[in-house]
């Protein structure tokens, strides 16, 4: 039934609507700038009538419910190209350090220093008994094995960097994840009625969302009451409601003991590292493991291929004068086992590389006279130290060999002196004996101790001939040998494809970046037509709904006046 007052009841809802109305406008308005808001309108409807006889008489207006402007699959490809963006600029950045460090000028450039080594060893070959020139070198050398190591530490220090800052990453994680949780749970609970929705909190868990996609990559699905539920990895439940799991960081020993990425449910724990392909937490994994070791690993390549290829040159050679003793800078893990099957054995030293079956010279002097030479023949394959070692001393008494901690050395006996070269299998380079570079790797290169304190036992010589540089004219000319890359390049060419690979790198991760940033441009700027804030649309909205409120105010001054005109027919 109708009466004078229930036509008041229409102004008063009337008014209460047009207040929610202008109060959303402006709390829109208020959050212009605020990231991830979405808009907001109040969705007004008829209010129920009320039946008079056969009719339906109405009776106004109410907020039914408050409507957001929310893009689903806008947000998803924000979420999705904002982790990629992440992703990209993180690379961007680690490539563009490697580049920075083969090519920089302040730092000791290891291109320059290859270029002056392979000078410094000509000019040996030219003037074998220049004591300067054979100063040069070892200076020359000392640079060169410097710069490598400080290539080395260089990457290394870059795959640090990134384990550090994966943990910092799942620290970040596993926090967003908790409060996604706790968000789920207020949202959750608006939905218990038709009439409420936590648009606010829907906001905020977006914008936690948002930050999580930077990091990670995941998978989403949200069920009908608001809550979310996030994967990870393979499919790996991180969130559910007010439920979540963390992640958490474990040593791996067969990687340097650098951090893998574990989902821990409370029961177990599950790798999921190689599963994260994107954000900033996939970056840093794919810089660590695969990108700073491609480079570490050409690295390892250009130096072990000079180490080994010049020692076995040098120790072809015969150094300015003799010696009274000498011992290997390589140790063996035992020396009972055959030579080339002591290669990278676990547990203890190593040899660097391998030899073949030749032999080598020793000449022996006293007083400056050459008095004996000898030939010791080897088969790295089969004979151990201790064999060659037997067969040293088998083939003189003016001489001793010796095992001395797993190293070979041999000493003159009385006033004997003496030269070794013609190392034509490559065991004496094997065991460190009359090399110029000691070492396994571009970690520890460095120039041999020996050399470093007396240029003078630098092996110019084919020859143990003064004047004689034939071998270090040999040395040279290594420079020019296809050795590396499948010897299909030189050395100073394979640096350069290195540094050219850098460039290259960080050329298409620079234009990655911006390709993903016009994607995220493109659906952010998709979603804004959605959900952003409009001032127009807002300041439109704010006068209609004025002027509504305003003609309800009139409306219920004419009510008011009827009832008081009713009012005052009754009194009287």
């Amino acid at each position: 039934m109708t009466n004078i007052f229930s036509i008041l009841n229409i102004g008063v809802r009337s008014l209460a609507a047009q207040q929610i109305a202008i109060n959303i406008c402006g709390h829109n308005i208020a959050n212009i700038n605020t990231p991830n808001y979405t808009r907001q309108s109040a969705v007004i409807s008829s209010s129920m009538p009320n039946r008079l006889g056969l009719l339906q008489v109405g009776t106004g207006a109410q907020v039914t419910h408050i409507l957001q402007y929310r893009d689903s699959y806008a947000l998803s490809k924000v979420n999705l190209h904002k982790g990629m963006l992440a992703y990209s600029e993180r690379k961007y950045s680690f490539i563009s350090e490697v580049e920075q460090s083969l090519v920089s000028v302040n730092a000791q450039h290891l291109g320059e220093s290859l270029t002056e080594f392979w000078q410094a060893i000509e000019q040996v070959g030219n003037n074998p008994e220049s004591t300067p020139d054979r100063q040069n070198l070892a200076q020359t050398a000392k640079r060169l094995t410097s710069a490598i190591r400080a290539q080395n530490a260089k990457f290394r220090n870059q795959r640090t960097f990134s384990n550090n800052e994966i943990t910092q990453t799942v620290e970040r994680i596993n926090q967003l994840t908790t409060e996604i949780a706790e968000l789920n749970v207020g949202i959750t609970a608006s939905y218990g009625s038709e009439m409420t929705h936590a648009n606010d909190l829907t906001d905020r868990r977006a914008e936690a969302l948002d930050q999580l996609s930077e990091l990670i990559d995941f998978n989403m699905i949200e069920d009908d009451h608001g809550s979310v539920t996030i994967f990870v990895g393979d499919n790996r439940m991180l969130v559910s409601r007010d439920q979540r799991n963390e992640l958490v960081c474990r040593n791996n020993v067969d990687n340097n003991s650098f951090y893998d990425i574990y989902w821990d449910d409370g029961n177990s724990q599950r790798n999921i590292t190689s599963f994260i392909d994107s954000g900033k937490l996939g970056a840093n994994i794919e810089a660590r493991d695969e990108m700073i070791v491609s480079y570490m690993t050409e690295l390892d390549e250009l130096t072990t291929t000079l180490l080994k290829t010049i020692n076995r040159a040098h120790s072809m050679g015969f150094a300015l004068r003799d010696q009274t003793s000498v011992l290997g800078e390589y140790a063996v893990y035992s020396s009972t086992i055959a030579l080339n099957n002591a290669l990278n054995l676990d547990g203890g030293s190593n040899l660097a590389y391998d030899s073949e079956a030749g032999t080598f010279n020793i000449t022996i002097t006293s007083g400056g006279e050459i008095v004996q030479s000898v030939t010791v023949a080897v088969d790295p394959d089969v004979d151990s130290l201790q064999d060659v070692v037997n067969r040293i001393n088998s083939s003189t008494t003016l001489l001793t060999a010796s095992v001395s901690q797993n190293r070979l050395e041999i000493t003159g006996v009385g006033d004997h002196e003496f030269a070794v070269g013609k190392d034509t299998g490559g065991v004496l380079a094997q065991l460190g004996v009359n090399v110029l570079l000691t070492g396994f790797d571009s970690y520890d290169i460095q120039v041999a101790d020996a050399i470093a304190n007396d240029p003078t036992l630098i092996a110019a010589g084919a020859t143990f001939t003064p004047g004689d540089g034939e071998n270090a004219l040999t040395l040279s000319m290594l420079a020019d040998e296809l050795l590396l890359n499948g010897e299909t390049a030189t050395f100073a060419e394979f640096f350069n494809s290195m540094v050219t690979r850098a460039g290259n790198e960080a050329t298409t991760a620079d234009f990655e970046v911006k390709h993903e940033f016009d994607n995220l441009d493109f659906y952010e700027g998709l979603r804004e037509q959605t959900s952003g804030v409009s001032i127009d649309e807002e300041l439109a909205s704010l006068v209609m709904y004025q002027q509504a409120y305003n003609s309800t105010a009139h409306f219920i001054s004419v009510v008011n006046s009827m009832i008081n005109t009713v009012l005052q027919k009754l009194g009287s």
